[in-house]
C-alpha cells in the first residue's frame, strides 16, 4: 500500500469568479509521520467527543426558551419539550459515565463527585430529578398550571407545579423532596425557573469533567498537529489523503487536521507554542 500524502487547502478565486477550494500537494508522507499525525488526531477527536456531549442538553434548553415566547406553541409543546429536556440530562449521564470509563478513567471520580455536588446542594437539580421520573413512569403533563403574561406586547407563558399535586400524583417521591415540598404544600414551583438553574449546574458538572480530562497528552497533541499549521501558515487547513486527481477533483480517504479547531483549543486551553 502506497504512503499517504500532504496537501494543502486554500480558497481561490477562479476564471468565472467562483469562489473554489485548491488542494496543493506538499509531499509524501512517512509511513511513522503519518502514524504520529493520527494518533494525535485521536487524543484530539476523542477529547473533542467529550467537549461536544453538553450540546444536546443545550439544544433542548433553548427550545425550551423559543417555544415560552409564543403562548399558543408552548401550551402545544412545553410539557414535552420539558420531558425531552430531562431525558437529555439522563442520557448525558450515562453516555458520560460511560465514555470516561472507555477513555478517561482517571476522571470517572470527578463526573461522580460533581453529579453528587449538585444533587446535594441545589433545590432545582433534586427536583428535576424527581420530575424527570415522575413524568417517566406517570406520563402525566410536566405542570399543574399554565399562566399567561404578557412582556413587551408579547403573549408568553409560566409553567409551575403545586407542591400538593406533585406528592399526591407521585407516591415514589424521594423522602428528602417530599418533605421540602410539604413545608408549604400550597407552593407552586416555576418549572422553567427550576430548568435554568438546572442548566447550570449541569455546565458547572460538564466544565468540571472537561478540565480533569486536559492533560500533557492532549496538549502535545495539539502542539504536534498545530506545528503544520505554523509551517504552512499560507493555508487554511491540511489534510492527509491516498491520492488527489486533480483533473478530475476526485479525492481518496481524505482526512482533515482540523487546524481551525486545534488553533481554537491553543487559545481555549491556553497552550503555549514555542516559536
Amino acid at each position: 500500500m502506497s504512503n499517504k500524502e500532504l496537501y494543502g487547502i486554500k480558497t481561490i478565486e477562479n476564471d468565472e469568479g467562483e469562489l473554489i477550494r485548491e488542494f496543493n500537494f506538499l509531499y509524501v508522507l512517512e509511513k511513522k509521520e503519518e502514524q504520529e499525525i493520527k494518533e494525535n488526531l485521536k487524543i484530539i477527536n476523542t477529547f473533542l467527543e467529550l467537549a461536544e456531549m453538553m450540546n444536546d442538553i443545550t439544544e433542548s434548553f433553548n427550545e425550551i426558551n423559543s417555544v415560552l415566547e409564543n403562548e399558543r406553541n408552548a401550551r402545544e409543546k412545553i410539557s414535552k419539550l420539558i420531558s425531552n429536556y430531562l431525558s437529555k440530562i439522563r442520557a448525558y449521564q450515562d453516555g458520560m459515565a460511560h465514555f470516561l470509563k472507555e477513555n478517561y478513567k482517571s476522571s470517572e471520580d470527578i463526573l461522580k463527585n460533581a453529579l453528587s455536588h449538585e444533587y446535594d446542594n441545589k433545590f432545582s437539580y433534586r427536583y428535576l430529578n424527581q420530575l424527570r421520573n415522575y413524568l417517566q413512569h406517570r406520563g402525566r403533563e410536566a405542570y399543574s398550571t399554565l399562566r399567561a403574561y404578557y412582556d413587551d406586547g408579547k403573549a408568553k407563558v409560566k409553567v409551575y407545579m403545586n407542591n400538593k399535586t406533585f406528592i399526591n400524583e407521585y407516591p415514589k417521591m424521594k423522602a428528602e423532596l417530599r418533605n421540602e415540598l410539604s413545608l408549604d404544600l400550597e407552593a407552586d414551583i416555576d418549572i422553567i425557573r427550576q430548568i435554568k438553574r438546572m442548566q447550570v449546574s449541569m455546565m458547572t458538572i460538564h466544565q468540571k469533567v472537561i478540565n480533569s480530562c486536559i492533560d500533557i497528552n492532549l496538549c502535545k497533541a495539539i502542539k504536534h498537529i498545530y506545528s503544520y499549521k505554523e509551517k504552512y501558515q499560507e493555508y487554511e487547513e491540511i489534510t492527509i489523503m491516498d491520492k488527489y486527481n486533480k483533473e478530475t477533483n476526485m479525492i481518496e480517504n481524505m482526512e482533515l487536521l482540523n487546524i481551525r479547531i486545534v488553533s481554537e483549543l491553543i487559545k481555549d486551553i491556553r497552550i503555549k507554542v514555542k516559536r
